[in-house]
């Protein structure tokens, strides 16, 4: 040892040989043993440590190398010589580890990744194996790194590629207890699972929505009679529909149930393939370029779930949320599409809410129930929004320069930024439009409400708007309003194509009939946004909510400027009928030229900061919690004007000072 001494003992920091080991440590000691910050590495072999130690053990966070080119290394926490606490374990192979440890074995929760074979699983560890709660999922040759992980933070939106993935239970090492595998081609299998295999009570999903329900024994659907069956062979005939849909309590208002269902299930086997496409357009939003989005000859076998927020995506494009039917009543509708209820848990209005194509269908022949039910049948309902609403619309709407650049990375990254603040501001609009609790009932906190689970009104915008300051000579209540309706019911850019229009209810006897005989529906009168008061009941969900207030800022901004625009156009007018009166005076051949006055481009960022930043947020009610991160600025001192007359009561006043 060579290094620092206190008292008679090594203290300090100094520098170990071990010769026989051909051991080195540099670095901090206690006690005659390594303690603090030091580095351990061999001259033989390419092991080195550097981190924390006490007592002589690794204790704390450190790194330990494997190899001088630093291939294989961990990385985290250590307690007593052992890897325990957070740590990432990098292998020679390439595979890595990221999570928690004990006693030098992976323990809790944490992901692998096999670049060997291209697998990733994010859950629970035990003893060094998965046992708990987990996602499996096969990415079918392509690179990890060109992959989302569904469960982490890489994975927001919950849209990745469908491959081969189970999500579910695990017992040393293998699926045991319950679970769903989902399968590339769209298929899935949701039921028990024991030592890797379909085993006991569960159902299978076909890719065409089809389900067979039973027992399973060792991957095997069972018979009636008890013997193994080959699913989609004996279990059941081949479907003769897209997707099977259950619409048992909208068929109990027809006059002939059996008729209507087949009636409805040919139509959607009809545009079966022209479905398809749709549900696989809107579900690559985020994933590919639109030209890779609307290519014809695309792959078919690239699918992606679709999501609330893609479906929201679809509904606007072909104009079918309304006042009176918003996208608020449409995700609960959908919500009652769907095969199983997590959604509610999660969220009505949760946009990362998976959606499958059954699910999507059912939902498409329930929103043409509700929102055409003034057609006298199901079957013309559904045929009425496929072919007014679907096909002349979706994946054709182009939109506006406006439009694109809140959709740019610039402004959806500023969204992503303040998401916190946006949230604590709708939380606090909920709580404040919830009525009053009961005796027994206690206040819901805004940061642990769950803003996907509610809606507001147009009211409740507005008066959120007054409340902050909102509200100007540059953004009145109406144009608040009518930028609302602008974002959540859109018109065709298209002037000569008209929206489809929703049908009114009239009821079912103030109905007239025509020459022959048919029902004659008659025609709504056109909407005026900014007179239609009923816009202040609109509900409007979080993900609205959001881009509102962005267009509500835009269109401030846009104002702003043209008022100074304006105010500039009257001076230069004012200097110029001086000029023309002689009262001017004199300038030169340089100054002669006229200033040229121009209207400042308005751009959603400089908005976003103005109206948000500094008019909103500062001054919403101290309740929704933003005042500490965006304080009020501080009030400009008023100008003194020097060149006020001199009077004796400003110096009575100054000496009262």
């Amino acid at each position: 040892y060579s290094g620092d001494f206190m008292a008679g003992k090594i203290e300090g920091s100094g520098v170990f040989k071990w010769p026989a080991d051909f051991a080195i440590y540099e670095g901090e000691v206690q006690g005659g043993k390594k303690h603090g910050h030091g580095t351990l590495y061999f001259e033989t072999i390419p092991i080195s440590y550097t981190g924390e130690w006490k007592d002589g053990l690794r204790h704390g966070k450190g790194k330990l190398s494997f190899d001088r080119e630093n291939v294989s290394w961990y990385d985290g926490e250590w307690c007593e010589g052992k890897k325990c606490g957070m740590g990432t374990l990098q292998y020679v192979s390439g595979n890595r580890y990221e999570g928690y440890w004990k006693d030098d074995e992976k323990c809790g929760h944490g992901t692998m990744y096999w670049n060997t074979c291209n697998e990733i699983y994010c859950g629970q560890w035990e003893r060094g194996l998965t046992n708990g709660e987990g996602e499996h999922v096969w990415l079918h040759g392509a690179h990890l790194a060109d992959k989302e992980i569904p469960g982490t933070a890489v994975n927001d939106n919950a849209q990745f590629l469908m491959c081969n993935h189970y999500k579910g239970e695990f017992k040393d090492g293998k699926r045991k207890g319950q679970g769903t595998f989902f399968y590339a081609t769209g298929a899935r299998y949701q039921g028990e699972w024991h030592d890797n295999k379909k085993h006991g009570m569960g159902a299978f999903t076909f890719e065409d929505g089809t389900v067979f329900e039973g027992m399973f024994d060792t991957d095997r659907p069972q018979r009636n009679d008890g013997g193994a069956a080959d699913l989609g062979e004996v279990v059941m005939d081949a479907p003769s529909m897209p997707a099977i849909i259950y619409i048992d309590d909208l068929l109990e208002e027809e006059e002939n149930p059996e008729v209507t269902f087949a009636t409805v299930t040919n139509i959607l086997l009809r545009y079966n393939t022209e479905l398809k496409a749709v549900y696989r357009f809107y579900s690559a939003i985020g994933r590919q370029t639109t030209d890779e989005r609307s290519s014809d000859d695309a792959n078919p076998n690239k699918t992606f779930m679709l999501n609330v927020g893609q479906f929201s995506h679809f509904a606007r494009d072909c104009y079918i949320p309304s006042k009176d039917f918003p996208m608020s009543r449409l995700n609960m509708v959908l919500l009652t599409a769907k095969t199983d209820q997590k959604g509610i848990k999660e969220g009505t209005h949760n946009p990362q809410s998976l959606v499958l194509f059954r699910e999507f269908v059912e939902g498409l022949v329930r929103i043409a129930h509700y929102q055409f039910h003034a057609l006298p049948a199901l079957e013309r309902r559904v045929h009425h929004l496929i072919n007014q609403c679907v096909l002349p619309h979706a994946t054709k709407r182009t939109f506006d320069d406006i439009t694109i650049e809140y959709r740019s990375e610039e402004v959806q990254g500023f969204l992503k930024e303040h998401e916190l603040a946006f949230k604590k501001l709708y939380c606090y609009v909920v709580k404040k439009s919830l009525p009053p609790p009961e005796e027994d009932e206690t206040v819901p906190d805004l940061v642990l409400m769950n803003e996907y689970a509610y809606s507001i009104t147009g009211r409740d915008l507005t008066d959120l708007l007054q409340e902050s300051s909102g509200i100007d000579t540059f953004m009145s209540l109406r144009m608040a309003l009518t930028q609302m309706v602008h974002v959540n019911f859109p018109t065709p850019e298209d002037k000569n194509a008209e929206p489809p229009t929703p049908l009114p209810q009239p009821l079912p006897e103030i109905l007239e009939l025509d020459e022959e005989g048919e029902e004659v529906i008659p025609p709504e009168p056109p909407e005026v946004y900014d007179d239609d008061y009923h816009v202040v009941f609109t509900e409007l969900v979080y993900a609205e909510f959001v881009e509102v207030l962005c267009f509500i800022a835009h269109k401030w901004l846009q104002n702003k400027l043209k008022a100074e625009y304006r105010h500039e156009l009257e001076e230069h007018e004012r200097m110029l009928e001086m000029e023309d009166m002689d009262e001017m005076p004199e300038v030169t051949e340089e100054d002669a030229e006229p200033a040229k006055i121009e209207l400042k481009p308005t751009t959603f960022m400089d908005a976003l900061n103005e109206y948000l930043l500094v008019k909103l947020f500062p001054y919403c009610p101290e309740e929704a919690g933003l005042r500490e991160r965006y304080p009020q600025p501080e009030p400009e001192p008023e100008p003194v004007d020097e060149t006020a007359e001199h009077t004796d009561d400003d110096d009575l006043l100054e000496s009262s000072r």
